[in-house]
C-alpha cells in the first residue's frame, strides 16, 4: 500500500517483466523477479530471481539468488547463488554457497576465509 505503515506482505514481491527496460537504482524490501534489462545498481533485501530472458548491467546485493539470465557486473549474496545452465555470468560473483548443477565454465577462482567464496565466473553454454 501507497504511504502506509502496513507490515510487508508475505510472498511480496517486485516484477520486471519480460520486454520492460529499466535504467537507475533499486532498493527491494522483498523478492525480485527481473525478466527484462536492468541496467544500474540492486540491493534486494530478500531473493533475486533472473529469468532466462533477464538481463542485468551493474551491481547486485541480495539475500540468495537463482540466476538463468545474463549478468555483466558483479552479484554479492549473503546466502546462496544458483547459476541454471542458461546464466551467463561475466564479473565478479561472492556467496556463502554456489550452486551450478547443470555445470558451467569457472574462468577464475579466489577464496577468502571459510565462509565466503569470490569467484571471477566466465559461462557460456
Amino acid at each position: 500500500m501507497l504511504g502506509g505503515n502496513d507490515k510487508q506482505a508475505k510472498g511480496s514481491f517486485t516484477h520486471l517483466g519480460l520486454g520492460t527496460s529499466f535504467e537507475g537504482k533499486i532498493d527491494v524490501p522483498h523478492d525480485l523477479h527481473v525478466y527484462g534489462d536492468f541496467i544500474g545498481d540492486i540491493v534486494c533485501k530478500g531473493s533475486l530471481t533472473l529469468g532466462t530472458k533477464g538481463f542485468v548491467k551493474g551491481i547486485i546485493s541480495a539475500k540468495s539468488a537463482i540466476v538463468g539470465g545474463r549478468i555483466e557486473g558483479s552479484i554479492s549474496c549473503t546466502g546462496g547463488i544458483e547459476l541454471e545452465s542458461t546464466a551467463v555470468m561475466i564479473g565478479d560473483l561472492s556467496a556463502r554457497d554456489l550452486t551450478n548443477p547443470q555445470g558451467g565454465a569457472v574462468s577464475r577462482e579466489k577464496f577468502y576465509g571459510r565462509e565466503e567464496r569470490r569467484i571471477t565466473f566466465f559461462a557460456i553454454n
